[in-house]
Formats: C-alpha cells, structure tokens, sequence
C-alpha cells in the first residue's frame, strides 16, 4: 500500500472471536446512528441529535460497529465491522441485539454461538495517521 490510498482483498477465513468485553466491562456492539446520514447521535433526554444533520429524530438506527478476530490456517488479525456487514457476523441485525443489549449474558451467548462460522469478506486496508503522528494499518470489513 502506497501513501495513504486504500487497497482492497477478498479473504476466506473464520470468526475466532468478537470483541465483545467481559461481564462488568462490556464493549457495545453497535451505536446509535442518525436515520438520514448514519452518524452517531446524541441522547437528547425524548429525542436523538444528530450534529451532522442538525435534526432531532425520536428513534434513532441501531449500527454495527466493533472489532473482530478473523483466522485462517495461517494467522488471525482482528478487523473492524461497520454496519450491515455486521448482520452476517452476529447473525442478526444492529436492532434486535439492541433488544437484549442490556443482557450481557445473553451478548455472550450470542456471541460465541458465531465462533468457527466460516466466511469470504471484503477488506478494505488503509494506512493512517494516528494522534502521534505515526503510521498505522486499519483493516475494515466492508462485505460479507
């Protein structure tokens, strides 16, 4: 990869692990996206904010956004999902693990049920500049 230009790969590999946290420290899966653009919204107390759009809506669009470990016979790397690409991984969409999302227990559960599920995903590999100024690959799972 040259400068700061995105290349993309087709993988095969499978879940190991999702990123999930541990009881009493939990990581959230998803966030809470504005229904026009899909940027993060502010709880506004009886609505959402979204600061982009500058609207309030009163429902807000539960979205993947977490890390994962993908493996295959030679290694494992961990990735970022965003969005539907998530639905596969999980095996639901954003919405109905926000149902339960309270329930780490049952997260967990869900989450290891998707342990070994093999899958051929879209990466999208792209140097950044990190807050000291320093190089760094990010690795984006944008199909599955």
């Amino acid at each position: 990869m040259n400068g700061l230009k995105a290349s993309f790969y087709t993988i095969t590999g499978f879940v190991s692990s999702i990123l999930h946290g541990e009881e009493g420290n939990p990581k959230p899966l998803f966030y809470l996206a504005c229904p026009a653009c899909k940027k993060k919204v502010i709880d506004d107390f009886n609505s959402y904010k979204c600061e982009r759009c500058d609207k309030s809506f009163k429902e807000a669009v539960p979205t993947y956004n977490f890390a994962v470990r993908i493996s295959d016979f030679t290694d494992s790397m961990i990735f970022n999902l965003l969005g539907e690409a998530g639905d596969t991984v999980i095996g639901m969409p954003a919405a109905d693990l926000y149902k339960v999302s309270e329930d780490y227990s049952r997260v967990d559960e869900i989450c290891r049920n998707q342990s070994f599920k093999s899958l051929q995903l879209l990466i999208r590999a792209k140097a950044e500049v990190n807050q000291f100024q320093e190089q760094t690959l990010k690795y984006v799972i944008l199909k599955c």
